[in-house]
């Protein structure tokens, strides 16, 4: 399947599924998260990626949830999908959203926008030195479902798959760069007492060559 985004500029990966570099960062910064349990996107550079349009790679999918940011949603905006694939059933999550213009319920097609990428949640609208991994991104989650319930594949993330088993990394959705646009008001890392160290110098220029500066 192609990646579920419509943009101009190729998705990048910012960090992917598993046990990451980042983490390892996290940790090193007295974050503890073992498992990265999804793959995070941007466009370009994470300060582009504000408002990229998220759509429905599946022929036909239903809308099964939407979470909005509180002060303890860390993942912030959040908008589940569901379809039925050859004899499968999977759910698709879009989180860090702004605007989501689905609703509960609702049947889309292949193609169709469901949300934007924001900032809400544990996210910022473009990284910071002590936050390297905190600029506006999509973290995209995909689930088997089997008798209503996530298969548990004992993999410790809640049974999240590798999103690269599924999609196909180099195809995505043409369209528009809609710009800062389609945004919530978003909640920023202080709101959770959420500090972590700086940097040092080597680390800085690592990172902001890696988030595409």
């Amino acid at each position: 399947m192609k990646l579920p985004f419509k943009s101009p500029i190729k998705p990048l990966v910012s960090q992917e599924w598993g046990n990451t570099f980042n983490n390892a960062w996290y940790k090193e910064n007295g974050v503890d998260i073992p498992f990265h349990n999804g793959t995070d996107f941007y466009f370009g550079t994470p300060k582009q990626t504000y408002g990229t349009p998220c759509v429905c790679p599946f022929k036909e999918a239903t809308v099964v949830k939407v979470t909005w940011d509180t002060p303890t949603a860390t993942k912030g905006n959040g908008v589940t999908i569901e379809s039925v694939e050859g004899n499968k059933r999977y759910q698709l999550v879009f989180w860090h959203t702004g605007e989501i213009v689905v609703k509960l319920g609702q049947v889309i097609k292949e193609g169709e926008i469901i949300c934007y990428v924001g900032n809400s949640g544990l996210c910022k609208p473009t990284p910071t030195f002590a936050e390297p991994f905190l600029g506006s991104h999509c973290h995209l989650m995909i689930f088997e479902i089997v008798n209503g319930n996530v298969k548990d594949y004992n993999n410790g993330v809640g049974g999240s798959l590798n999103c690269r088993l599924y999609f196909d990394f180099d195809k995505w959705y043409e369209g528009e760069d809609t710009g800062n646009s389609h945004d919530t008001p978003a909640l920023t890392s202080g709101d959770y007492g959420f500090i972590f160290k700086f940097l040092n110098g080597e680390q800085i220029v690592k990172f902001l060559k890696w988030l595409g500066f």
